[in-house]
């Protein structure tokens, strides 16, 4: 026979181990559910950001852009995620700020669009792009550097530094924030350019190929 007080011990720790039990299943469910809304989510991200990149290199032919250009500007600003949004109030695949939508989409005449349809969000952004690109007469670095910290900051950085090129503005006035970014964008540029030639050689291969099959 068990004495009394060991009994009532075992008995406590039979309640604690079903308790237990109970726990780490209810535990195990929710880190299930966790994981198949994480999983959901990563998954639609995937598709949109897929649909985003067919989005901006069909808008760069259609505006006579370079698609390269167009994609490493959007992976930067949003890494292709149509639903961003920044502290500063920036919406969607370019991160375009709501007054600049307004003024670029009345200079399109655009009846009705939205910042956070991708491809009206899109064509604001890269025509706004295109804009600074004419303005700066075709230099990259500064056509970029307006997107990112405003023109109104880069004209005063070009009066400061009369006589200096893009890159010793940049350099010399620019902000810390706006040359990282500046570079991210040429160096995404260059890896979207090699991207794309390295597909077209592939398929310039495979094309005999498939002819004599």
């Amino acid at each position: 026979m068990i004495p009394g007080p060991l009994q009532r011990l075992l008995e406590r720790l039979k309640r604690d181990r079903r308790q237990t039990t109970v726990a780490l299943g209810l535990g195990l469910a929710a880190l299930l559910a966790v994981i198949s809304v994480l999983a959901y989510h990563y998954g639609d991200l995937a598709r949109r950001r897929r649909s985003n990149r067919l989005i901006l290199a069909e808008l760069a032919g259609e505006l006579g852009m370079r698609p390269e250009l167009l994609l490493a500007v959007a992976e930067t600003e949003s890494g292709f995620d149509d639903r961003a949004r920044s502290g500063k109030g920036a919406i969607g695949l370019m991160q375009v700020m709501p007054a600049t939508g307004r003024d670029v989409a009345r200079r399109l005449k655009l009846e009705s669009w939205s910042l956070q349809a991708p491809r009206d969000n899109a064509l604001i952004g890269s025509t706004y792009l295109k804009g600074l690109i004419g303005r700066y007469r075709g230099d990259l670095h500064l056509a970029l550097a307006a997107y990112h910290a405003g023109p109104g900051r880069v004209k005063t950085w070009m009066e400061r530094g009369k006589g200096l090129g893009s890159r010793q503005i940049l350099r010399r006035y620019g902000f810390r924030s706006t040359r990282r970014y500046v570079a991210q964008v040429l160096g995404r540029m260059e890896k979207h350019r090699r991207r794309a030639a390295t597909g077209t050689a592939q398929a310039a291969r495979a094309a005999p190929a498939a002819l004599s099959a």
